[in-house]
């Protein structure tokens, strides 16, 4: 999962944007421009933000001050983009769309994580059995059709 590799979840980079009171020092420093339309200006701010949640969250001085690795951060980049709004058919991020949605969409996509990775864990429990609807397995009926092989 993201926050196995990176050692942050995505909801706490959330968390770390929104305790951020004044973001104009950090946008005047992260963007020279309005709106940021590349997905490597999108990813440097997402960057410096898992590296803000990290030293929060860490109290080892050695871990601290360690990087976080590039490409769970890059994957993560490419869905915030998904989700921003488009502008000339191009991702935009502007400083209002980072103060009032960005933490927001952060949220959305460590819940779809989440959901993600329990239906791995399902699929991985049930031996693969893909076919097999969540609702027939947590119904129980999947586990009747198979009581057959406990009775000995």
């Amino acid at each position: 999962t993201f926050g196995d590799r990176v050692g942050v979840d995505v909801d706490e980079i959330g968390m770390m944007l929104q305790k951020i009171s004044n973001t104009d020092k950090l946008w005047a420093k992260w963007a020279n421009k309005a709106v940021l339309t590349r997905q490597t200006e999108i990813y440097k701010i997402l960057y410096v933000l898992t590296v803000l949640a990290l030293r929060r969250k860490t109290k080892d001085r050695r871990s601290r001050n360690s990087k976080p690795p590039n490409e769970p951060i890059k994957r993560l980049t490419r869905r915030v983009c998904k989700k921003l709004p488009k502008l000339d058919d191009k991702v935009s991020l502007t400083k209002t769309e980072l103060d009032n949605n960005l933490h927001h969409i952060l949220y959305q996509l460590h819940d779809e994580m989440v959901s993600e990775n329990s239906e791995e864990s399902l699929s991985y429990i049930t031996g693969g059995e893909a076919s097999q609807s969540k609702s027939q397995i947590y119904s129980g009926s999947f586990y009747e059709a198979d009581s057959s092989l406990l009775q000995l």
